[in-house]
């Protein structure tokens, strides 16, 4: 329904490669000394600050949360103005027959947003909250589903209620016990410094470890790029935006014009440049690791994998196979899970002989 959907693209810098477990690595299983000089990548004197908690923290965690937690007021009486946000239920046919995604219940809408079909926003603004009733609009012969490009619908609306104010809740007992496993101030607090405590520890590993890793990049110089590896990127890289492309039935020149921002000749560019900056990083990573001897192992690698799943909110790999029709190892990538796995140990490494903790 939407007339046009906003796809949040996360474009991964370091999108890694390596072979499955217990395998000898087939990407990078050349001298890597002619094409990239790494320089120092020990002796660094970056410092790791230690960690507290401050009541300033506590109470901008306490607002946040309560932000959250705040819910609009209902207005039941009035009309429909053109910038309010209503709620609304409705219902789209096409000849009689209702189609895939013209039906919701309890939707929020912003009146002249232009989120929906043109015509749809205009035969709800001046109508009364409460109102049931019908409209008739024409999908645009661009439309996004080739089914209804054109296609004359009617729609059932009601208006439940428009938005007002947001009413922000007080933080005291009966909130805590409302949202939260807790049923005392006191213990709710004590878990809040803890996760605060534990965010803030990772904020501040995150950045000694990004820290530790410009430098060595800093200190490294590519002498070429090896053409195989830096295509096989921009392959990764089209093929990624192509799928998107694929799912909202678009051409390529048309969805790199509408969520990309640039042209084919534009995205050619970024994506090599971008490919050259990843095969960098990988040559860089590959040669500290056989360095060191630093390599994942068929138990870290089991460890690993489960523990990747988990973050995902999954219990077991079966859970995830039977809810995605595939095996994780298949949907993110052998070769990208190792080498996650990799960096991981090797970032480890790094922070051990640069990073000074207190003690």
């Amino acid at each position: 329904m939407k007339n046009r959907i906003i796809v949040g693209m996360l474009v991964a810098l370091l999108v890694l490669s390596m072979t499955g477990c217990g395998q000898e690595s087939k990407v990078y299983d050349y001298d890597l000394s002619k094409y990239v000089t790494v320089g120092e990548y020990t002796g660094f004197d970056v410092s790791y600050e230690e960690v507290t908690v401050t009541q300033d923290d506590v109470d901008a965690a306490i607002e946040g949360i309560l932000n959250a937690a705040a819910k609009p007021a209902k207005i039941t009486s009035g009309q429909a103005y053109n910038g309010d946000t209503v709620n609304i239920d409705f219902s789209g046919s096409v000849d009689g027959e209702l189609f895939d995604g013209g039906t919701a219940v309890g939707q929020s809408l912003v009146l002249g947003s232009g989120s929906m079909i043109p015509g749809f926003e205009d035969q709800i603004i001046g109508k009364n909250i409460g109102d049931s009733f019908t409209i008739d609009v024409t999908f645009p012969e661009d439309y996004h589903s080739e089914d209804l490009k054109g296609a004359e619908a009617v729609f059932d609306i009601t208006i439940n209620y428009k938005e007002g104010e947001l009413i922000v809740p007080e933080f005291t007992e009966n909130f805590v016990q409302n949202n939260s496993e807790h049923k005392t101030i006191d213990a709710y607090l004590a878990d809040l410094e803890t996760k605060i405590y534990e965010e803030k520890e990772k904020q501040e590993l995150a950045r000694v470890q990004n820290e530790v890793w410009t430098k060595v990049v800093e200190n490294s110089e590519v002498l070429s790029y090896p053409e195989e590896d830096v295509q096989r990127k921009v392959d990764q890289n089209y093929e990624y935006y192509e799928s998107y492309a694929s799912y909202y039935g678009m051409e390529m020149e048309e969805f790199l014009a509408s969520y990309v921002g640039m042209n084919e000749e534009e995205f050619a560019d970024y994506v090599n440049q971008q490919s050259e900056v990843v095969v960098k990083q990988e040559m860089i990573l590959y040669t500290i690791a056989r360095n060191e001897g630093i390599e994942v192992t068929e138990e870290e690698y089991d460890a690993g994998l489960l523990d990747m799943i988990t973050k995902e909110g999954f219990a077991s790999l079966e859970e995830f196979e039977e809810a995605y029709g595939e095996s994780f190892e298949s949907f993110a990538g052998k070769e990208n899970i190792m080498v996650t796995l990799l960096l991981e140990k090797v970032m480890d490494w790094l922070v051990e002989v640069n990073v000074t903790f207190p003690k």
